[in-house]
């Protein structure tokens, strides 16, 4: 309990994140602006907004802000070629001819993302499933906000899952003290929430709408 004291800061930015974007204040891509601001202004706060550490921060910053725009490019030659090859179409076609669940399509997509996960970045697999896959998920009847709120989940399950899990990775950049056999036994815990949570998420659909529902 004396250790949570030191998390005010991220408390309190995730309060003015989420709650800006619950009540209106500003759109998501405001709120990661903010979100930057904050953490900038909670680090000054701590001390921890050094030259070097602002450096650093700022290449990262680009070096990922690059990756995602690779992404991103691929995506915009990747999703032209997907409606020529009329792929999701045909996808739609085969699950409805073997008259398939929906919740056994749905839990293929899940268990293909966690693979996906151990070897790609989140956005990298979202561009490379998402297209092929969406119309065939809202073809079978599932909210597509519920879909996103499913795929999100299985998302960050994928990036902490052996033997790849890009975010271990990370974790092991910013702690080289911890090996990675620690990290990969100290996250799994939180694997197995996440995998709780999807589960009930499955079981209970109209929990991931509850929010939504009230906006």
């Amino acid at each position: 309990m004396r250790s949570l004291a030191g998390a005010w800061g991220i408390t309190a930015l995730f309060i003015v994140v989420i709650g800006g974007i619950y009540t209106g204040v500003f759109t998501p891509t405001e709120a990661a602006a903010v979100g930057a601001f904050g953490t900038l202004l909670f680090a000054l706060c701590k001390g921890k907004a050094k030259g070097r550490t602002i450096k650093e921060s700022l290449l990262y910053s680009i070096q990922t802000t690059a990756m995602i725009f690779l992404i991103l490019i691929g995506a915009h030659i990747f999703t032209p070629f997907l409606a020529i090859s009329n792929l999701p179409t045909v996808l739609v076609g085969l699950v409805t001819e073997h008259n398939l669940s929906p919740y056994t399509v749905l839990i293929g997509f899940v268990v293909l993302l966690i693979i996906l996960g151990c070897f790609l970045e989140g956005l990298a697999m979202i561009v490379m499933t998402v297209p092929l896959v969406f119309p065939a998920i809202t073809a079978l009847g599932f909210d597509p906000i519920y879909f996103g709120v499913i795929l999100v989940i299985v998302l960050e399950m994928g990036l902490i899952t052996p033997p790849v899990g890009l975010n271990v990775f990370v974790l092991k950049g910013v702690a080289p003290d911890i090996t990675l056999k620690d990290a990969f036994i100290g996250i799994f815990p939180f694997w197995l929430a996440m995998l709780v949570c999807l589960v009930i998420l499955l079981l209970f659909p109209q929990i991931a709408m509850l929010i939504p529902n009230t906006l």
